[in-house]
């Protein structure tokens, strides 16, 4: 599996599973905050700034 250093860009069109399995890395502690604000830019799709 490839490890992802950079959060992938937030799309409306993204499905909620297609974007854990993006950042299921993430849950193990790797980079939490990051994990937690990339998602909640998904489910607020491109409102908030990059």
């Amino acid at each position: 599996m490839e490890v992802k250093q950079e959060v992938v860009r937030p799309l409306s069109t993204f499905h909620p599973s297609i974007w854990e399995d993006q950042f299921l890395v993430y849950e193990e502690g790797v980079n939490e905050s990051r994990f937690y604000e990339a998602r909640a830019r998904a489910q607020l799709g491109s409102s908030l700034p990059i």
